[in-house]
């Protein structure tokens, strides 16, 4: 089934879990999921994949994705992580986890942070505009 099928038939249809396979595309699972949730078809979706990229992972669960599994796990491995999404929780596999933390904690969380580039002055004019000085009060004239 395609996946505006699946998203036709998510609009009838009760779906406790949709498992989603993802190929080389993940901008086309994102967007799958995305349109899910424009269409408010809110079935959790756990994702499987071949590929084991932490990157592809962290893409799909910033999607909404609830769960994310690789392919090959064991059948008890399966059933147990749709068993944790219908509780409401997100399936990590613990060979997964370790992958997980060490990605994110070596992907830079502030990329677009750019307070520690600021002048000293601009800093202090930032910090009086917060404070709630008006822009004339921040700037004063230079000959002032």
């Amino acid at each position: 089934m395609d996946g505006t099928a699946v998203l036709s038939e998510l609009q009838v249809a009760a779906v406790d879990v949709l498992i989603v396979s993802v190929e080389t595309l993940v901008s086309a699972t994102v967007g799958f999921v995305q349109t899910m949730e424009l269409l408010s078809a809110h079935a959790p979706v756990l994702s499987i994949s071949a590929y084991t990229e932490p990157a592809l992972v962290v893409d799909c669960l910033r999607a909404g994705v609830r769960g994310f599994l690789w392919k090959g796990i064991d059948t008890t491995s399966m059933l147990q992580a749709i068993r944790t999404i219908v509780a409401g929780e997100r399936p990590i596999l613990p060979s997964m986890a370790d992958r997980l933390v060490t990605y994110v904690l070596s992907v830079d969380p502030r990329p677009n942070d750019r307070y520690h580039e600021l002048t000293d002055r601009e800093e202090e004019v930032l910090n009086l505009i917060t404070c709630g000085l008006s822009n004339k009060a921040s700037f004063p004239h230079p000959s002032a």
